[in-house]
């Protein structure tokens, strides 16, 4: 009787087996992807022909004799001097062709040329790989002032990157040529994230979070061009916290407000 049973159950297994390895497998659906309907970026090209002058492109970025030139503030220069690490003879320079693009027109054809694609320009110095704003954190020489010493315009991504070098004409820096470096890496203007973190509300839940999770001060916020970030300057009156700390800090600030958030703390409070 066991036998019998045994047997039974053999077989059972053997055509379970059986009917598993000549079952065909299901054949599976066809499954359609949703169509998307991509529409290529169209990238916005600077028309220099508004802006630049009829020129001979004679170009003088070594002044020997500028001071016969112009007159320089003196108190400037060693501000100029101090700040961006240069010789005198190169913040000269600097003063000439930043007073140039004002007299010249430059900034407001640029300003016009990009609409609401501007989102900052600031002067400074190209960082080695030349996508970035640097500054001077040791003497420059002058070979390296003239080549890297620019005016940036941040815009947005849309816009063309390029680096075009602006002869002047009819100013003080007559002859001199300055390098106009367009960075595209904003997805917003600087009104754009004014707009943001100046709302009301936004403005208390920033001062809430600083204060009473982190104990901190919020001191000032606002566009900082050099590392194209908002920048949130905070007093913590019982010392500065970790760098974790911050980092945290700063990632909530970034989720709070969706900006590319830069915190920087001072020793002292605003009393203004």
């Amino acid at each position: 009787m066991n036998k019998i049973i045994f047997l039974a159950l053999t077989s059972l297994i053997l055509n379970g087996c059986s009917q598993a390895v000549t079952t065909p497998p299901p054949i599976p659906k066809v499954v359609e992807l949703p169509k998307v309907d991509s529409k290529p970026v169209t990238i916005k090209a600077i028309d220099w022909s508004k802006i630049d002058k009829p020129n001979n492109l004679i170009v003088d970025n070594f002044p020997k004799k500028v001071t016969q030139r112009y007159q320089i503030d003196d108190v400037m220069m060693q501000a100029v001097m101090s700040d961006s690490k240069v010789s005198k003879e190169q913040a000269m320079r600097i003063l000439a062709i930043q007073g140039g693009v004002q007299d010249e027109g430059v900034l407001q054809g640029l300003f016009d040329e990009l609409g609401e694609d501007l989102v900052a320009a600031s002067w400074g110095f190209a960082t080695p790989d030349q996508k970035g704003i640097r500054k001077a954190d040791k003497p420059v020489s002058d070979e390296e002032a003239v080549r890297d010493y620019r005016l940036f315009i941040m815009t947005k991504p849309n816009v063309k990157a390029e680096i075009h070098h602006y002869v002047f004409t009819s100013s003080d820096a007559k002859d001199f040529s300055l390098p106009i470096q367009i960075l595209p890496t904003n997805n917003r203007s600087a009104d754009e994230s004014v707009a943001i973190y100046g709302d009301q509300k936004v403005s208390k839940e920033i001062t809430i979070l600083i204060r009473n999770k982190y104990r901190g001060e919020l001191q000032s916020i606002g566009y900082k061009p050099n590392n194209q970030t908002t920048n949130v300057t905070i007093f913590f009156p019982e010392g500065n916290p970790s760098q974790a700390t911050l980092d945290k800090l700063e990632a909530e600030l970034e989720s709070l407000t969706s900006l590319d958030i830069s915190i920087e703390t001072t020793p002292s409070r605003n009393t203004q």
